[in-house]
């Protein structure tokens, strides 16, 4: 997995921060609102990291026309310009208008979308314990897949050939094209799920994943 200049796995520190925020809304939503709120956030998130896909696409345009005007820029530096160019998205285009895009479902993927989890949610509101779980796994794995998003983004930026940018932040190259989005978010769904897992390709075998206690009402 992509390190930092620390030499520590980035993944585990968003999987922590992930862990941190969920206990952080246990704490402060009931458990009737709580499983609604962790999917809102999920896809506020998704859907900036969705946004990200065609201003990639612009960047490496201009510089394959334009290289000299258009150079390869340091990793990290890269990786400022992606997480400020998300966080603008989020302000400027996701916040306004989520609830309309939740209502209206507008899809992450032609696999996924918000009506998906419309079940698990009630569910899970009405005190299904597996459907809890369900929810706070899909944050976590979804969520880091969207993390993910930011630092491809970053590679492609400082000069990774697209496909080549995934092997770069991950120690897996999930097979198969790169021409969409969906291509590229099922890829970095195959990743996340195998770092969870514990299983990988370069003899870690980490196992990330453990379920939270039960939730307190």
């Amino acid at each position: 997995m992509l390190k930092n200049e620390n030499q520590e796995y980035v993944l585990d520190k968003n999987l922590q921060d992930k862990y941190d925020i969920l206990l952080g809304w246990r704490k402060r939503y009931t458990r009737k609102e709580y499983p609604r709120k962790v999917m809102t956030n999920l896809f506020y998130d998704l859907y900036a990291g969705k946004a990200l896909w065609p201003k990639v696409a612009e960047f490496v345009s201009a510089r394959d026309k334009s290289p000299g005007e258009n150079p390869n820029i340091d990793f990290n530096k890269a990786l400022k310009i992606i997480h400020d160019t998300r966080r603008k998205i989020q302000l400027e285009k996701i916040h306004p208008n989520l609830d309309l895009m939740l209502s209206n479902d507008v899809p992450i993927t032609a696999k996924l979308c918000f009506s998906d989890s419309a079940q698990a949610i009630e569910s899970a509101a009405s005190g299904n314990d597996e459907d809890l779980e369900k929810i706070e796994y899909s944050y976590i794995c979804h969520g880091l897949a969207s993390n993910m998003i930011s630092y491809w983004a970053a590679a492609v930026l400082s000069g990774k050939d697209p496909e080549k940018a995934i092997y770069f932040i991950n120690d897996v190259l999930p097979g198969g094209n790169l021409e969409t989005f969906d291509d590229l978010f099922e890829k970095l769904i195959f990743v996340s799920g195998l770092y969870l897992s514990g299983e990988t390709t370069s003899g870690r075998n980490i196992g990330k994943y453990k379920a939270l206690p039960a939730f307190s009402s």
